[in-house]
């Protein structure tokens, strides 16, 4: 089997990363080679994070830079850049964690990519951010960032597999195996 890149999608705070994470390990257990690339990857390394700043201020900065390159080269100039750290072999399985833009769904797409949308309950959202003013910081900033909205308005029927994460760590993981299982065709 050649590389199948596996892609995460949803809001900030919804389980992104976590998922990416449990996969990952599942798929390793399989025997499977496994990598996980966020597109964000060249934006987090070009806009340092200062210890004293607030998550969401880095996330404004990220966004700007973010905009500004995609402003100069095109919506899918970081997914773009992504691909080219993409190995080919057999068995690998490559895990974008961060998925958020259209340009990027539609150039993952012709890679025939398997795309996982995250949900999560408005309470329970609300309680993933450190404190209420957090989240009214994140909400105001979401309203005008594509990076949240694009993604959002697409059906259900876009995406491969939809999680609800409003649950705990363990039905998280339950959700996630079976995915693996699909993945890998394995039996139950």
């Amino acid at each position: 089997m050649k590389t199948r890149i596996i892609c995460v999608a949803g809001c900030a705070r919804s389980g992104k990363t976590t998922v990416g994470d449990i996969l990952a390990a599942e798929l390793i257990r399989t025997g499977a080679e496994v990598y996980i690339i966020p597109i964000a990857k060249k934006i987090k390394n070009e806009v340092p994070c200062d210890l004293h700043e607030n998550k969401e201020e880095w996330r404004r900065r990220l966004i700007a830079y973010g905009e500004y390159h995609r402003a100069l080269h095109g919506d899918d100039f970081f997914v773009k850049e992504t691909l080219r750290d993409i190995p080919e072999g057999d068995n690998i399985y490559v895990i974008i964690d961060d998925l958020r833009l259209m340009a990027e769904r539609d150039i993952l797409s012709t890679y025939n990519a398997y795309f996982i949308r995250m949900k999560i309950a408005p309470t329970i959202h609300i309680e993933r951010f450190k404190s209420k003013a957090e989240h009214k910081i994140y909400q105001r900033v979401a309203k005008h960032d594509k990076t949240e909205l694009e993604l959002s308005l697409l059906p259900d029927s876009k995406f491969n597999k939809i999680i609800n994460n409003s649950g705990n760590i363990e039905d998280l993981m339950v959700r996630v195996r079976k995915i693996v299982k699909d993945l890998t065709k394995q039996p139950d």
